[in-house]
């Protein structure tokens, strides 16, 4: 009888042994790159999503015209592009529209302080005083100092 329990023993060890084998290989074969293993691990039998991983956002929608544009660009035609003949005297016969939305350039606002001075009837003459941020005969406002300094440390655009 010790020989049975002795082979008994050792059959369920080996079976023991092979489960937990067959456990970690099942385990191994269903990581994919979205584990800790690289995707060239993955060998040629990925598995499909089911479904996207993406959300659900915006609808998304074409950009409408606008009915009042700022500026509206003719594009003449002067030639015919099959025989070259001049069509600069005719009328169209449609017009195909196209419009681009941008944000316009920035203009430089030049502000002009004037102060009044004023003769009094005691001789002296009397200066209107001019804003404390206005200290020199021409110089740069707050906006454009401001966009200076943040162009010289955020952008890193030297002074010069």
């Amino acid at each position: 009888m010790d020989d049975k329990d002795a082979i008994i023993r050792a059959l369920q060890k080996q079976v023991h042994f092979l489960t937990a084998r067959v456990a970690d290989l099942e385990r191994r074969l269903n990581l994919d790159s979205n584990s800790s293993k690289p995707p060239s691990s993955d060998g040629l039998s990925k598995k499909p999503r089911t479904e996207s991983l993406r959300e659900k956002g915006h609808p998304g929608r074409t950009l409408k015209m606008s009915t009042t544009p700022n500026l509206i660009v003719v594009q003449a035609v002067s030639y015919c592009g099959s025989c070259g003949l001049d069509l600069k005297a005719a009328s169209p016969c449609r017009i195909e529209k196209r419009q681009v939305f941008d944000i316009p350039q920035p203009k430089v606002e030049i502000i002009e302080y004037q102060a009044e001075c004023k003769h009094c009837n005691c001789g002296a003459i009397t200066t209107a005083k001019f804003p404390e941020h206005v200290v020199a005969p021409v110089q740069f406002g707050p906006r454009i100092r401001a966009m200076a300094v943040y162009f010289n440390h955020q952008q890193l655009i030297p002074e010069d």
